[in-house]
């Protein structure tokens, strides 16, 4: 379960390197800008672009996790299994009937996995 910071997570409207979120009527930060004096941990180089990206990125990952539960990465595994099963399941032949109930099987407990 994620323990991070709950809710939509949005990129600040005055400062595009900053994310934030609002919880319960309060909103708070979550990641940190181009403030290096603070954050030279954080940051590699000083183009200001690529803090913004940089800010869109945690901003989008944050909310996915937040509405699915699961972290983009364990998206993509789920939807590179689901595309290997679809493709399974079209690329059988419908006379081998245990084929079709593996491959059928194999689908099934893919979907029922994401729920």
């Amino acid at each position: 379960m994620f323990k991070g910071t709950k809710g939509e997570w949005k990129v600040g409207e005055i400062d595009k390197t900053k994310v934030w979120s609002e919880e319960n009527g309060k909103r708070g930060v979550v990641s940190w800008g181009t403030n290096e004096a603070h954050n030279s941990h954080f940051h590699l180089d000083k183009d200001h672009q690529t803090h913004v990206y940089n800010a869109e990125l945690i901003a989008n990952s944050g909310t996915t996790i937040n509405k699915c539960g699961f972290f983009p990465s364990e998206l993509l595994e789920q939807r590179d299994d689901l595309l290997e099963a679809l493709i399974n399941l079209i690329n059988i032949d419908p006379l081998d009937i245990e084929g079709v109930f593996k491959a059928e099987s194999k689908a099934l407990k893919l979907i029922n996995n994401l729920k």
